[in-house]
């Protein structure tokens, strides 16, 4: 059954929910890669900063990253063999029909489309859960994120080379540079859960 106490009770703590999108030793080896020192930082302090970076990502873009969402949507007079949700993809769904909870013959959680098989009529109940699992784009911009708050005007100032051999790479605070890939990748994750749009 799918409710309010359901999604609190099936979900870990922050946490362990952060360590399981990145790792203190993984971040710790971006943070080298970028070159810069993050001896003066426990283990804990850089937990730490996972979390609140994650808290402001769901913050700045309303995606559901810790937690899922729940969501209940109703249809008092459903009479067809599919049914749509408003949001969508879906990490699971439960349904009722009457008050009756049923099967569905096939459920897309992609692109939320719920299949019955016969028609169903009568009062329809639909409750799903929605969260944002993208595990690699969620690494990339947690780790971008807490480079600039920890080193931020060495990679977020004016402009910057990098020379390895007969290679050299020049980055700045524009469009090209970190903050702009941070800017970007927030923009684009407000975007991810958009209401569907119904035809009247």
């Amino acid at each position: 059954m799918l409710d309010d106490e359901t999604v609190t009770q099936e979900n870990p703590t922050p946490n362990e929910e952060t360590s399981s999108i990145i790792s203190v030793e993984e971040l710790k080896q971006r943070l080298h890669l970028a070159g810069i020192d993050y001896s003066k930082y426990t283990d804990e302090d850089l937990q730490s900063l996972i979390d609140l970076t994650v808290e402001s990502i769901e913050a700045e873009t309303g995606l559901p990253i810790i937690n899922p969402r729940l969501i209940t949507e109703y249809d008092d007079e459903h009479h067809s063999k599919v049914y749509e949700t408003d949001f969508y993809p879906l990490i699971c769904c439960e349904i009722r029909i009457n008050d009756e909870l049923i099967e569905a013959h096939r459920i897309d959680l992609d692109r939320g489309i719920i299949y019955f098989k016969p028609h169903t009529k009568g009062e329809l109940e639909v409750k799903y859960k929605i969260q944002y699992t993208n595990t690699q784009v969620l690494t990339s911009l947690i780790s971008n994120m807490i480079i600039l708050t920890i080193d931020g005007d060495t990679v977020h100032g004016t402009w910057n080379s990098i020379k390895e051999g007969d290679v050299s790479v020049t980055y700045g605070a524009g469009s090209g540079g970190l903050q702009g890939k941070v800017d970007k990748a927030l923009d684009e994750l407000k975007g991810y859960y958009k209401p569907r749009v119904r035809l009247l």
